[in-house]
């Protein structure tokens, strides 16, 4: 099973502060030989140094995106909003699972007009962020204006 927790924060030395959020899936059905548990750092940024828009809907997805031609599936969808900050956004994510699927990446979207879906104006991810099968990870994913 993959269960998320996430917490949201700002890069301040050791301050933290805990945003509410919803979850459109909580839990994900995966086959896997043993559970384990994998803790994903993410650090959200905008690709070009400006601070995220505070309270918008932050969306982040991870994806097996191994499939040749072939949509990604979700194995992991989470939704919060953007926290007030200038800085990083930092959210942390526990995944309950013994191993990720070779092609597992990461996938982010901040909803700048609301509407559930990417478009103008929108941040997403436009680079791939791919997930290892480690333990413990931190990745810096970058985010950028849909023009």
């Amino acid at each position: 099973m993959i269960s998320g927790d996430i917490e949201l924060s700002l890069l301040e030395g050791e301050d933290t502060t805990n945003v509410d959020f919803e979850s459109s899936a909580d839990t994900t059905s995966l086959q896997v030989c043993d559970g384990g548990s994998m803790e994903l750092f993410l650090n959200i940024v905008d690709f070009g140094g400006q601070p995220l828009p505070a309270g918008k809907p932050l969306k982040v997805e991870i994806r097996d995106t191994s499939l040749a031609d072939a949509p990604a599936v979700t194995l992991h969808q989470m939704t919060t909003v953007v926290p007030p900050t200038t800085r990083t956004v930092v959210l942390p994510v526990k995944l309950e699972l013994a191993s990720v699927p070779v092609g597992t990446t990461v996938w982010v979207h901040v909803d700048m007009d609301g509407d559930g879906r990417v478009g103008k104006g929108d941040l997403v991810t436009v680079e791939s962020y791919p997930v290892a099968s480690i333990p413990r990870q931190t990745l810096t994913v970058r985010v950028k204006k849909v023009g």
